[in-house]
């Protein structure tokens, strides 16, 4: 699992069906996300439109608890989360439904870099991985130097 929406709601009827289907809809693979929904003591049907998306979407996860505050259901919705990067999304608010795979395309490019960085024997910790941009690589001997200018 690689991100993990959390959600705290309270009272969002008007808004958290939005907020999710933003999340859902966009088009990329629902196995490398969760969408972690804190039900914060909500007395409007929040629960209940929560519950029926979750029926409606295997990666959705409702939490119910007594209101206790944002920050609470927060740390409720880590205490179960299982993804490598953590979203908080606020219940109000919806995702761009490309910055998904925008995030997807810019973390396997760096991915990639990270990989080919840790292959290359020729680099050196200190050197700096040229992108496609082509930034210059730091030597070992510039490396040492700029230590003990420091």
């Amino acid at each position: 699992m690689l991100i993990s929406f959390i959600i705290p709601a309270y009272n969002s009827e008007k808004c958290i069906a939005q907020c999710i289907t933003s999340i859902v809809t966009a088009s990329v693979d629902n196995t490398i996300y969760e969408v972690i929904i804190i039900n914060d003591g909500s007395v409007d049907t929040t629960l209940e439109i929560c519950t029926e998306l979750a029926n409606k979407y295997p990666q959705i996860i409702v939490i119910d608890q007594v209101n206790v505050g944002t920050s609470c259901a927060r740390n409720a919705g880590l205490g179960i989360a299982r993804g490598e990067y953590i979203w908080f999304v606020d219940s109000d608010d919806c995702i761009e439904t490309s910055i998904l795979n925008k995030l997807m395309e810019y973390y396997q490019f760096l991915i990639t870099n990270i990989r080919r960085f840790r292959k290359d024997e020729k680099r050196n910790f200190c050197g700096v991985v040229p992108f496609s941009g082509g930034l210059p690589c730091i030597s070992a001997e510039d490396c040492r130097h700029q230590g003990a200018a420091d």
